[in-house]
């Protein structure tokens, strides 16, 4: 005891420090994850959430928590809720059971992870975990799915000056539209273009600047897409986070839809 006070009036903040340092486990959060959220007439979500630690730590395994909040499409909260996983399992969330009120078309999500015991000092050695889950785009008949991975970290600042264009080529013939869905996952506004290449041709681009924990969608149809002479790809001149590739939607004449975040 003499040990510890005097360490304290030596070192200042030393006690809390040390406190700090025992409990880390339960308050060392990993990387914060953001993902789309889509709730319109043609689409719904659904996250499947993982027990990433218990998988990698399988003798010290425990339950952990999974922290959500959503932003509607200008970037405000819309709610916020708690999910508990058991080791080595998962849980399939559809917002609209934990969250009050009617949910907005689109948004973000915001997931991290704890322990959900916040002494638990099992998996110390692994360090901050990250969340890692998956969205499900579906149509309310499931007629049309769509699984996308997390697409990427908050981050202090996007890249304005990147640039950026898909590997993925597609074929619109046959599709009504494409619909193009960007987030900015950063706390600042973000500049970004987005494009629509036909080879080295731009068929069409559509420029704004996104707030903080902002999504929007534009959407390119007949009128565009009629123009295309092969396989477009999707581009981007302003990026608002390293892996914040926009999701593109390939929507069919009839509603069905396919997705991918490349």
């Amino acid at each position: 005891m003499k040990i510890t006070v005097s360490l304290a009036r030596r070192v200042p903040g030393y006690v809390a420090l040390r406190a700090q340092e025992l409990i880390a486990p339960g308050f060392a959060y990993g990387q914060t994850v953001v993902q789309l959220f889509l709730n319109d007439e043609l689409r719904r979500s659904t996250y499947t959430l993982t027990n990433v630690a218990s998988l990698f730590a399988p003798r010290e395994a425990a339950p952990c928590r999974y922290e959500l909040v959503l932003h509607g499409p200008e970037g405000r909260v819309v709610g916020k809720t708690e999910i508990d996983v058991p080791s080595f399992g998962t849980a399939e969330v559809r917002l609209e059971d934990h969250l009050r009120g009617p949910l907005p078309s689109r948004g973000v999500l915001v997931a991290r992870t704890r322990s959900r015991n916040r002494l638990h000092q099992g998996g110390r050695h692994l360090g901050a975990i990250t969340p890692h889950f998956y969205a499900l785009y579906h149509a309310p008949d499931m007629s049309s799915l769509a699984l996308i991975h997390p697409q990427t970290g908050l981050i202090d600042a996007p890249e304005s000056d990147a640039r950026w264009r898909s590997n993925l080529h597609v074929d619109v013939s046959g599709l009504a539209a494409l619909e193009v869905f960007q987030i900015n996952p950063s706390p600042r506004p973000a500049k970004s273009r987005l494009e629509l290449w036909d080879g080295d041709v731009l068929l069409a681009s559509a420029e704004a600047t996104l707030g903080p924990r902002v999504s929007r969608v534009v959407r390119w149809g007949q009128d565009v897409l009629r123009r295309a002479k092969g396989a477009v790809r999707l581009g981007a001149t302003g990026v608002t986070a390293p892996n914040a590739k926009p999701l593109l939607f390939q929507v069919q004449a009839d509603g069905r839809f396919s997705a991918s975040h490349s």
